[in-house]
């Protein structure tokens, strides 16, 4: 809207010089003056007319450098956030493929096979190890950014909630192979965990629900920028 303003009022401003001059011009040259002119009227309207015309391409080409260079500017300033915005999808989609992983409770059930059960917990903390490393990478980047405050709080909460039930899974295993405790009660803790993650809902649908409002803020953001470098 400004920039329409702004246009509006270098058109009319160019439009009275044009008009103008011309008939001031005519006036000067046909008034009487107190100190000798050198030259006749029809000699200073020559000059004045060369003149008043090179003044007049000079300023259209400066106009048209102007424009040229605030469309560039806009132009730039549109690819930058588009792009933007290309790799936060991206790093969005990496972020909750970490976050949202629904195999974790099947890892965490065949841990009651003891024939499996330590490998499945490296399975799991492989998995946890990628959801710290996605978080801080997207929160790295992002942290800055006002929309993205409510879902870094979510992820936090999420991922902390599940390092809890991971840290218990390694406890128990290491009590078991203590003699701490027997397996009766190490099968107990691990239904206790599976529990523990099925209290967590899925928190995908509430993952998807926070990105998707600050995905419609930062659309809208960039189409404005394209609109505004269309000139809409």
């Amino acid at each position: 809207m400004t920039s329409n303003n702004s246009n509006s009022r270098e058109k009319i401003f160019f439009i009275i010089i044009v008009t103008g001059i011309p008939i001031l011009l005519n006036i000067i040259c046909l008034t009487k003056t107190p100190f000798q002119i050198v030259g006749d009227g029809k000699l200073w309207l020559n000059f004045w007319g060369a003149y008043i015309g090179g003044v007049i391409t000079v300023y259209s080409a400066y106009y048209l450098f102007i424009k040229e260079r605030d469309s560039d500017r806009k132009r730039k300033a549109y690819e930058i956030e588009n792009d933007k915005y290309n790799q936060w999808c991206i790093d969005i989609g990496k972020l909750c493929e970490a976050i949202t992983v629904h195999s974790l409770p099947f890892h965490i059930g065949n841990m009651a096979n003891q024939n499996v059960a330590d490998a499945e917990l490296v399975e799991i903390g492989k998995i946890e190890e990628k959801m710290f490393a996605e978080y801080r990478c997207f929160n790295y980047k992002y942290k800055f950014e006002k929309d993205a405050q409510r879902l870094f709080v979510f992820c936090s909460s999420v991922i902390g909630q599940i390092s809890a039930c991971v840290d218990e899974l390694l406890d128990a295993r290491t009590d078991l192979k203590k003699g701490v405790i027997n397996e009766q009660m190490y099968n107990t803790k691990i239904n206790s965990v599976c529990k523990k993650l099925e209290g967590l809902g899925d928190y995908s649908q509430e993952f998807n629900v926070l990105t998707s409002e600050w995905q419609v803020a930062y659309k809208c953001k960039v189409d404005n920028l394209k609109d505004e470098y269309m000139g809409k």
